[in-house]
């Protein structure tokens, strides 16, 4: 039985998914299982899943697609990935060193840009989450760890939420077990969805975002154009 299993929510990544599950393979923690949840690709997303011995599930919006794989995960522990995110050089190793009592985690990120403007703001989210992890927990949503004993006591992500699912589940996770966020190791995300809808006003989302969770609640409104799969042909 795998002892971690790594769950990827797909629509049409044919371009990304390779990157990723290639990345995956520099570990020597050789105990895993890949589930791809897509949410029926019309591209070459599940051929090269296919080619890669990943399992595949039903996908959906993104909260459904971890949940779905999430059942279906045979590993004590889960990891959820973005499908255009990168692990960097031995990841998974450093990862299963450090978890011990850990029933979720969130991570700090490195974009894929050369941009200082680009290396500052995630700079700071990284900041951000290390200091309110201690009474508001954040996990960055393009890698997410979990138990999954944790999982079946929370009953997955929120799939009722619009936006920050993510943060959600580890707030969640937190009043019920041991959390933690790590500065190490680092994933590397994508920007694209920084180059689609541009950096200002996805950083007047986040913060909007921020405020309304912290003084109302999780959003359960569609008061943010936040769509799965709008940035696979974003430029730079």
């Amino acid at each position: 039985m795998p002892k971690l299993s790594i769950i990827i929510p797909t629509l049409n990544e044919e371009e990304n998914l390779p990157k990723l599950l290639t990345s995956l393979g520099d570990n020597k923690e050789k105990d895993i299982e890949v589930i791809i949840a897509d949410a029926n690709s019309t591209d070459g997303t599940k051929e090269i899943a296919k080619k890669f011995n990943c399992k595949i599930v039903q996908g959906g919006k993104v909260a459904y697609g971890r949940n779905n794989a999430g059942r279906h995960a045979k590993g004590d522990y889960l990891l959820f990935i973005d499908a255009d995110t990168i692990l960097t050089h031995g990841f998974l190793d450093k990862l299963m060193k450090k978890i011990k009592k850990t029933e979720a985690a969130g991570f700090a990120l490195i974009p894929d840009s050369d941009k200082i403007i680009d290396k500052m703001m995630q700079a700071f989210f990284n900041f951000y989450n290390f200091i309110i992890q201690f009474f508001f927990p954040h996990a960055q949503g393009p890698i997410i760890f979990s138990t999954k004993k944790m999982f079946l006591r929370l009953g997955g992500f929120d799939e009722s939420l619009k936006i920050a699912e993510d943060h959600d589940y580890v707030v969640r996770a937190s009043k019920l077990g041991k959390f933690k966020w790590f500065y190490n190791p680092k994933a590397i995300t994508s920007m694209r969805r920084y180059y689609k809808i541009g950096r200002a006003k996805i950083l007047f989302l986040y913060i909007k975002c921020e405020a309304i969770r912290m003084f109302k609640g999780e959003i359960k409104d569609d008061i943010f154009d936040y769509q799965f799969d709008i940035y696979k042909k974003s430029k730079k």
